[in-house]
Parts: structure tokens; sequence; C-alpha cells
């Protein structure tokens, strides 16, 4: 999943060697299963998510439903 982010990124920028790996330890592959949610209802969101596939589906439910 890294090399495919690093890849589009280095269209537009350059890095070292060094560099691409201390970028690297900043990513955290992680593989949700179908229907697994990412957050629940009162999560705060800690991370940035680059998906490799696949879709995500976003909703908020109001107190109106």
């Amino acid at each position: 999943m890294f090399q495919n982010f690093l890849t589009h990124v280095k269209e537009k920028v350059v890095f070292t060697a060094g560099k691409q790996e201390l970028i690297k330890t900043y990513f955290i592959p992680k593989k949700l299963r179908k229907q697994q949610y990412m957050l629940q209802k009162g999560e705060a969101c800690k991370y940035f998510v680059c998906k490799e596939s696949s879709l995500l589906r976003s909703y908020n439910l109001d107190d109106k439903s």
C-alpha cells in the first residue's frame, strides 16, 4: 500500500531514500472487513486514511430521524 502512495507523491516531490523510510514509519496498514466500521459513534478520528482499493461509505445520523 505504501509503495502506491509513495509513487503518486514522488510525481510532485523528490525524497531521499532516508526520508522515504522515515515517512513509511508513519503509515499503519489496516484491513477492514466488509460491513466493518472505521469509527463508532462518539469516537474521535485520529488518523488520515488512504484507501488502496474498494470503497468507503460515510453517513451521519441526526436526532430528527
